[in-house]
């Protein structure tokens, strides 16, 4: 992920608050299968399944759509 696509913080930052960094988040819900979800469930399965509070799922989940799955091939 391009850091300067949506400066919001840093990948330390993010570490720092939820446990991983911007990289790891996108392959998480690669993994998932985030590609063909919509923001309102990325952001559900974020807290749902990794706890996040709302506030840090959401943006997770907006960084990734924005900046990761819409920008990187499906195939690899």
């Amino acid at each position: 992920m391009k850091q300067t696509d949506f400066p919001i913080m840093t990948d330390r930052q993010l570490e720092e608050i939820t446990g991983k960094s911007w990289q790891e988040w996108g392959e998480l819900l690669d993994a998932w299968g985030g590609r063909t979800q919509g923001l309102s469930a990325t952001a559900t399965y974020l807290i749902e399944q990794h706890h996040l509070r709302r506030l840090w799922a959401q943006m997770i989940a907006v960084y990734y759509k924005w900046n990761w799955s819409e920008r990187q091939p499906i195939d690899g």
